[in-house]
């Protein structure tokens, strides 16, 4: 029950016991006359009639006004209803993505990706659950669909690719990968890390020096990194 309806209903309670009371005495009345007829009610009559009247009207309203709301009420449920899923979906996803179940979690996590409320992390839980099954066809799908929707995460996803393509022993095309984002401007502490560690893999000790050099004047890594 609204604050509106309760208050209207209390203000009909006081107005029928001011009306009672009122009753128990003299209650006057009210004449309208209007040639050649004339209509005589008591005052509590004509009181009560206007009470109905006025509540049978302002409940023919809200009904009016639930009728038209009604399609936009009804597109919020289904939206809110998506979005429970979803979020259900991602916290099942993420749990079989720690058991190790990976074609579950790639499937309960990439099932409700235009509901969910955390797209990148469920895209990126889909990529890895994808790449730990060998499938490279469907984690680059779902990086490319992080990228293509959360461009504002660009050093997340392709960080993350990154590191999937080290861990498939494409150290170049994960260097390529990371210093691409270098060379646009972006500082991160993995970004940066994980370039050092590529570049010395690969013994390139002068790109190497540049990185860490600009590591220092930004204070990404620590010292014993650096």
């Amino acid at each position: 029950m609204t604050f509106g309806t309760l208050f209207w209903l209390v203000a009909v309670l006081g107005f029928v016991t001011a009306l009672a009371l009122l009753s128990g005495g003299d209650p006057g009345y009210v004449l309208i006359s209007r040639t050649p007829y004339e209509i005589e009610v008591s005052l509590s009559l004509l009181l009560f009639g206007l009470l109905v009247t006025t509540t049978l009207i302002y409940f023919l309203i809200r009904l009016l006004i639930r009728f038209f709301r009604g399609p936009e009420d009804w597109r919020r449920w289904r939206r809110r209803r998506k979005q429970e899923r979803a979020t259900r979906s991602t916290l099942s996803g993420f749990a079989r993505l720690i058991e190790g179940d990976w074609p579950m979690a790639e499937r309960l996590l990439s099932h409700h990706l235009n509901d969910s409320s955390t797209p990148l992390l469920d895209c990126l839980g889909a990529a890895y659950a994808a790449e730990q099954r060998g499938d490279e066809n469907a984690r680059n799908r779902y990086l490319a669909w992080a990228r293509e929707h959360d461009p504002d995460h660009l050093v997340a996803v392709e960080v993350t690719r990154a590191r999937f393509l080290e861990r498939a022993g494409q150290i170049a095309q994960a260097r390529q990968v990371l210093e691409a984002l270098h060379d646009q401007g972006h500082r991160s502490r993995a970004l940066q890390g994980l370039l050092v560690k590529l570049l010395h893999q690969e013994g390139d000790w002068d790109a190497l020096e540049k990185v860490l050099n600009d590591s220092r004047r930004s204070k990404l890594l620590s010292a014993e990194q650096t």
